[in-house]
């Protein structure tokens, strides 16, 4: 029998203590059957102090147990730290409750629905990939980001969605007040399991806000973190303009550019209520 690869595979169903202070056993004593999945574990023949002892070694499936369980507790430790920053994922009243289910699917915007849909199915298989969401003001982009991040959450992953004008003002406050918890925005998003940039491109990034979002960026790509953009500007003649290009480059090649031709949900609203009246 090959031995443990680690002295935590050992010790994982007694203590350090528990090991030392207990009777020598045989080996045949020390045989156990995991009471998980029923395999037969033998111990591992070590030496401790000079003298052969036959100690306890833990199941694949209890090592794999074991780790799952620190996983999902960093996982839930990281989801409170971005919480207590960003609230819930600050969506804001609005977009708390949009889901596939109310998501009005209006002529041109088959394509871009799809693409979230695939998204959320596959997200946890397609780490580090992204979308790019891109289109005429108000025809349902921001709408469709929020419906991913809600979907997603309850999924037990950290997702922070951000407008990007308040993200650049919340982050330029933030470095004027050094006791301040915003200071830690930046980490924060960089820790999220998907990042939301809403309305990129809304504002022409100066030098300095350029470099504030291309090391927001270039840590979810380096990470293998997933990103959704949306944008009014247009990819191929407007965006690169008013991003700088290291952003832009490090933005198409992480994200599956999707155009979405549906026309503007608030004009339609507007017509709307014009008819009523």
């Amino acid at each position: 029998m090959e031995g443990p690869e680690s002295i935590k595979d050992i010790l994982m169903t007694q203590s350090v203590s528990e090991v030392l202070l207990s009777p020598t056993k045989t080996r045949e004593e020390m045989v156990r059957i995991c009471e998980h999945c029923g395999n037969i574990v033998e111990p591992f023949e070590g030496e401790i102090f000079g003298q052969k002892r036959f100690l306890p070694v833990a199941c694949p499936c209890e090592i794999k147990r074991y780790e799952d369980a620190i996983r999902e507790q960093e996982q839930r430790d990281k989801i409170r730290r971005i919480e207590k920053l960003f609230g819930q994922s600050q969506l804001g009243p609005k977009f708390k409750e949009s889901t596939f289910k109310t998501w009005e699917q209006l002529p041109g915007t088959q394509a871009i629905l799809k693409e979230a849909v695939e998204f959320v199915k596959e997200f946890r298989w397609k780490k580090g990939e992204g979308l790019l969401f891109y289109g005429n003001p108000g025809n349902g982009k921001s709408h469709l980001a929020a419906t991913v991040v809600n979907a997603v959450i309850p999924m037990g992953v950290a997702a922070v969605f951000q407008i990007v004008p308040d993200l650049i003002a919340k982050i330029n406050k933030a470095a004027q007040n050094f006791n301040s918890d915003d200071n830690r925005v930046i980490d924060l998003l960089c820790e999220a399991d998907l990042v939301v940039l809403d309305d990129l491109g809304a504002e022409r990034l100066n030098e300095r806000n350029q470099e504030t979002i291309y090391r927001i960026i270039n840590s979810i790509y380096i990470n293998k973190k997933s990103l959704i953009i949306t944008t009014n500007s247009d990819v191929e003649s407007e965006l690169e303009d008013r991003i700088g290009s290291r952003i832009y480059d490090r933005v198409i090649e992480m994200c599956r550019i999707v155009k979405n031709k549906g026309f503007s949900y608030r004009r339609k609203i507007a017509v709307e209520r014009m008819k009523v009246e």
